[in-house]
C-alpha cells in the first residue's frame, strides 16, 4: 500500500541529498504522524533499489523502532555514550540485517530517562565514523520540538529534513522555521 508514494519519496530524497552527509531526519508537527512507519519504509525501499541503509532510532521520548523492527529491549545507542571507546568503534552498536542492505541503531530508554546533556549532539559525533559506509542514514526523529529541545545545532546530526504531514501547511512552516533555528536548511 503507497508503494509508488513512497518509491517517488525515496527518489526525490536520494535526489536532494546527493553529494552530502545523507543524513536525513524524518519528523513531524506532531507525535503519532507516521514518522516511524516513514522511515522504515524508506530504508527498506532505497535498500531494494541498492542503497547502503542506516536506519536509527532517535526519538528519546518514544523510542520504538526496535520493536516494530523485531529487535529485542535493552540494545541501544545511549550505552555507547557511556562508554568512551565506543567513539572509536561505534559499528559495535549497529545491527546489520541479513536479507538487505539495511543497518540499525537502536534506542532503549531506562526507567529512569535521566537527561545527559544533549544527546542528540552526541549521536551526531557517535555517526560521523560511520557515515560514509552508508549511502542513506535515516534518523526516526519523532516531533520537531523535541529535536529543538535536545539538540543544540541541527548540522551536527542531519543534513536534511523530511516533514511528515497530513497537508497542514501551516504546521509544515512552523516545523521548518523550528529547524532552520538549528540551521538545517533541506526540506522534503
Amino acid at each position: 500500500l503507497g508503494a509508488e508514494a513512497i518509491g517517488q519519496l525515496s527518489t526525490t530524497i536520494l535526489g536532494t541529498i546527493a553529494g552530502t552527509r545523507r543524513r536525513v531526519a524524518v519528523t513531524a508537527a506532531d507525535r503519532r504522524s507516521g514518522t516511524t512507519s516513514i522511515a522504515i519504509s524508506l530504508a527498506r525501499w532505497a535498500a531494494n533499489e541498492g542503497a547502503r541503509v542506516l536506519l536509527v532510532d532517535a526519538d528519546l521520548a518514544h523510542p520504538d523502532l526496535s520493536s516494530l523492527v523485531g529487535l529485542g529491549p535493552g540494545i541501544s545507542w545511549l550505552n555507547a555514550l557511556r562508554d568512551p571507546r565506543a567513539f572509536q568503534n561505534p559499528a559495535e552498536y549497529i545491527i546489520r540485517s541479513q536479507h538487505l542492505p539495511i543497518c540499525v541503531m537502536p534506542l532503549a530508554i531506562s526507567a529512569d530517562k535521566s537527561r545527559e546533556g544533549h544527546r542528540l549532539d552526541q549521536l551526531g559525533q557517535l555517526l560521523d565514523p560511520v557515515s560514509f559506509d552508508f549511502d542513506l542514514i535515516l534518523l526516526d526523529m519523532g516531533p520537531a520540538s523535541q529535536i529543538v529541545a535536545e539538540l543544540s545545532l541541527g548540522a551536527n546530526l542531519m543534513d536534511t529534513a523530511l516533514i511528515v504531514h497530513q497537508d497542514k501547511g501551516y504546521k509544515v512552516n512552523q516545523v521548518q522555521n523550528q529547524l532552520r533555528e538549528l540551521e538545517v536548511e533541506q526540506f522534503v
